[in-house]
């Protein structure tokens, strides 16, 4: 697919079946000894601790590294408005609702296509509970 920037694959695929953690752990070190030179062991402070688990909620765990620079989509979702179920076609790039199309808007609907038009320009978040009603 296009939003792919290189292939994925699964690691028994590549070496052509299967094999457990502690062989592909043994075969892994060997390999980077073999590329690098012997490995060191080096135990972490408290301090490194400190410095790796502020690195990971401050950037990590945060929307923007999660969600943020995801590649452009669309997804079609279902709405309810009163009882009601409503197609929309939301176009989202880095996250953001960019533009959302209703392929078979009738008079009915517009008042719909209204309120939808407000969640243009904020977060998708298939949890929100706006993107399940109007």
């Amino acid at each position: 697919v296009a939003s792919i920037a290189s292939r994925v694959t699964n690691i028994s695929d590549a070496l052509g079946g299967s094999m457990d953690i502690e062989s592909f752990l043994y075969e892994l070190k060997n390999g980077l000894c073999e590329s690098f030179g012997e490995l060191q062991e080096v135990q972490l402070t408290t301090a490194d601790w400190d410095a790796v688990h502020q690195l990971a909620e401050e950037k990590y765990r945060s929307w923007d590294w999660t969600f943020g620079r995801s590649p452009g989509f669309t997804i079609r979702q279902k709405f309810q408005f009163d009882s009601l179920d409503v197609e929309a076609h939301l176009h989202i790039k880095n996250a953001i609702i960019q533009d959302i199309v209703m392929p078979h808007l009738h008079q009915v609907l517009r008042p719909i296509k209204a309120k939808l038009t407000n969640l243009i320009g904020t977060r998708y978040d298939p949890a929100n509970p706006d993107l399940k009603s109007c």
